[in-house]
């Protein structure tokens, strides 16, 4: 799996994507619920979010994928998980159930990443599923 693009030139911009896919345990937000913390521009406490929300970078914001594979273009968050030292497992949260089987491209990227040889899960809200 390899960069296409440089990540200094992606931002989020309007995507907020991982505020519904992903859990904040220190907020108390499931997976699969919007961050009460999100407003129509974005998060509203962004210059002073927790270090979980500002610390995490998806795939495409670190320069994989292709442009047009923004998260809420593609209706998925694909991220690094990191069980050791290496990255060994890609996780792919869905912002609903069957997102990642509905869409071709995002077909195509879990068959890049699997092929690198790096596993990967496919998250919803309510089950969990590996390729």
């Amino acid at each position: 799996m390899a960069k296409q693009n440089d990540p200094q030139k992606r931002q989020c911009g309007a995507c907020k994507l991982c505020c519904k896919t992903l859990a904040v345990v220190p907020l108390g937000k499931p997976t699969g619920e919007w961050c009460p913390l999100v407003c129509a521009t974005g998060c509203s406490v962004y210059d002073e979010r927790i270090s979980n929300c500002r610390d995490f970078q998806c795939l495409w914001l670190l320069g994989y994928f292709r442009d047009e594979d923004r998260p809420d273009m593609t209706d998925v968050v694909m991220y690094e998980e990191h069980l050791t030292d290496e990255p060994n497992l890609v996780a792919v949260s869905e912002a609903y159930p069957g997102a990642a089987g509905r869409n071709p491209r995002v077909k195509e990227m879990i068959r890049d990443v699997l092929e690198s040889g790096t596993s990967v899960v496919v998250r919803n809200r309510i089950s969990v599923a590996k390729a």
